[in-house]
């Protein structure tokens, strides 16, 4: 996102944004070499959020101030004014093709350079003349990821777009930048079939606490990695965004929390080890199940792009206990899978045989090799069994899921496998979950509750749930009807909290639990007030007319006393913990929230709130 990242608010929203030209250079294009000698690029990095090692950098233009333009953009909507739009962009890749080549400690390292998509594709971005251009740098194609913008539309020009996959099949990759916003969008996704996918950084920003934002970021990465592309959170700015990305299935981060654009390149690193120890510090919720899922991970034969069709046929009648084989390229990233049925279907085919003899298994790849989606070892079971249920067609293959490691092949979660860990998940859950209400019990409670201490990366509050009045309530409608307000109100807690980075857990009796990731102190008072007034609503039905006219129920207190009782309503006590760099014990956190129980029961609101740091 070289040139929109400087764009004003309207540039980068505009359906076709409009020449800027700054102050209106004239003259600044009529000698396009004398242009290198001003213009020059800084490197972003682009780092893997489990390891933190550097899996890339972005090209971003710097100098164009000094031709008197105020933003890059204007610097291109100028040439393209002048006529020169072509002449700088092949500029703009020397410049950048050997920047990069320059660069020293980034192995395996990729280059993401913008195109603009109103050039002259057939001047300079043919996939020859990358090639050619690339290696007078000593550079090699998969090395090149070619950024499309968002401004312009190039979906309405097919010659463009086979230009494109032309790159692709020289084995450059495409990325969709600004993904979200102006012309990228849902349409460039499916058609282009890009490997990358950069999120905006709009979605990005406050993505850690803000429920309807986060659901859907969710949804775009998990459409994504369905697809079998790679997803980029674009301008991470803090840790709180940072673990946002993760939580919603981000690949890859970008922003100033990894690095600053830098001209000096020297200071780009290999290896961001601050990112590395982010997710060291969040931990994971449950090892053992990690655990299990990379022990689970198969490695059946593979076949590669360039090996032909006969040898596949080979590989099928040599290993017949296999009805498909992953298809990885050179780099060691998963292409699809090819299935025997398929390639036999193929076969049967007039003149099939004869056809499949001459042709490498790359030529057939849109034709007869199914993409199936990847995910990071250590990816939670939860996000693992979405990735499959969203293939377009599980019944086909039952393939699975790939296993990648920073993008590399490591082998195939099958369906079989994922099936198991169903199993044994639900056998493990049942062992310890409450059997009215079936919310995970006090062990589960009590190994999230560590897990988070252990974690020390971002705030979360640990809230607990006592029913006021209910012993009334149940000594009046007898135990049945008190076992069904427990199970309205679990529902309840259920559904309010659904989002990720929340856990709801049953106590015990009346007695309920709710741990969630907090980034805004007042939209968690709200989502738990309105959970409170839920029930008070839905609690109602349960009473006999005359009480809810009354609006409390005649009874007797513990010690035989006649008293007034009003009807079903909730206590919330709530406790938000802070980083810090001390240990804190459980038996601290459980003596503050006894405390705000009593806060909570005294107030007129029902919740006690406060802050543990």
């Amino acid at each position: 996102m070289a040139y929109k990242r400087q764009a004003t608010r309207e540039q980068q929203t505009a359906r076709e944004a409009p020449i800027h030209t700054g102050r209106c250079c004239d003259g600044a294009f009529d000698d396009i070499e004398r242009l290198s000698q001003v213009l020059h690029y800084a490197f972003q990095p682009i780092v893997n959020v489990h390891t933190g090692r550097c899996h890339g950098v972005e090209a971003l233009l710097r100098g164009y101030q000094s031709l008197g333009f105020d933003s890059a953009v204007a610097l291109l909507d100028g040439a393209r004014q002048s006529r020169r739009l072509d002449e700088l962009e092949a500029l703009l890749r020397e410049l950048a093709f050997g920047a990069f080549a320059r660069l020293e400690g980034l192995p395996g390292a990729r280059l993401f350079l913008n195109v603009d998509n109103r050039s002259d594709c057939q001047q300079g971005l043919s996939p020859e003349a990358l090639v050619e251009h690339l290696a007078r740098h000593g550079l090699r194609p998969e090395q090149l990821v070619l950024e499309l913008s968002e401004r312009h539309d190039i979906m309405q020009q097919p010659s463009r777009l086979e230009l494109l996959q032309a790159c692709r099949r020289h084995h450059m990759r495409l990325a969709i930048d600004n993904f979200g916003v102006g012309h990228a969008g849902l349409m460039r996704l499916h058609d282009l079939r890009p490997d990358y996918l950069k999120i905006d950084r709009h979605f990005v920003a406050g993505l850690g606490g803000d429920h309807r934002r986060k659901l859907f970021v969710a949804h775009m990465a998990s459409l994504a990695h369905t697809l079998g592309v790679e997803v980029i959170a674009e301008g991470v700015e803090n840790e709180h965004e940072f673990h946002a990305c993760c939580d919603i299935g981000s690949d890859l981060v970008q922003g100033h929390l990894i690095q600053h654009p830098l001209t000096a390149c020297e200071r780009l690193r290999d290896v961001y080890e601050h990112i590395a120890d982010l997710r060291t510090t969040e931990g994971r919720s449950d090892d053992e199940e990690s655990r299990f899922l990379s022990e689970q991970i198969s490695q059946p034969p593979i076949l590669r792009p360039e090996m032909l069709m006969t040898d596949a046929l080979t590989m099928f009648r040599d290993h017949r206990e296999h009805s498909f084989f992953p298809v990885i390229d050179d780099d060691e990233r998963p292409l699809g899978v090819l299935h025997e049925q398929a390639l036999r279907l193929s076969m049967y085919s007039p003149f099939g045989h004869a056809l499949l003899k001459r042709h490498r298994v790359a030529d057939q790849m849109a034709r007869l090799v199914r993409v199936i989606p990847s995910a990071e070892a250590g990816t939670p079971l939860s996000r693992l069994l979405d990735l499959y249920h969203q293939q377009e067609d599980t019944t086909a293959g039952g393939e699975g899921v790939f296993a990648t490691c920073e993008g590399r092949y490591q082998g195939l979660w099958r369906a079989a496998t994922l099936i198991h860990a169903i199993q044994r998940r639900d056998m493990h859950r049942a062992r310890d979950e409450n059997p009215l209400t079936r919310l995970p019990g006090n062990r589960s409670i009590a190994r999230e509750v560590a897990a988070r201490l252990g974690r020390r990366a971002h705030p979360w509050c640990l809230v607990y749930f006592d029913l006021d009045n209910f012993k009334a309530f149940n000594d009046r409608y007898g135990f049945r009807q008190g076992d069904r307000v427990l199970m309205l109100f679990g529902q309840l807690l259920s559904a309010h909290f659904a989002d990720s980075g929340c856990f709801v857990g049953h106590v015990g009796g009346d007695d309920f639990v709710l741990i969630m990731d907090i980034e805004d102190y007042d939209i968690a008072r709200t989502r738990i007030a309105a959970l409170q007034e839920d029930l008070r609503q839905e609690a109602l039905q349960f009473y006999d007319e005359a009480s809810r006219q009354r609006g409390y129920l005649d009874g007797t207190d513990r010690f035989g006393a006649p008293r007034r009782f009003p009807l079903l309503a909730v206590a919330a006590a709530a406790l938000c913990l802070h980083p810090c760099r001390r240990s804190r014990e459980e038996s601290d956190i459980e003596a503050c929230s006894a405390l705000l129980k009593c806060v909570a029961k005294e107030s007129d609101s029902g919740l006690g709130f406060a802050s543990l740091r």
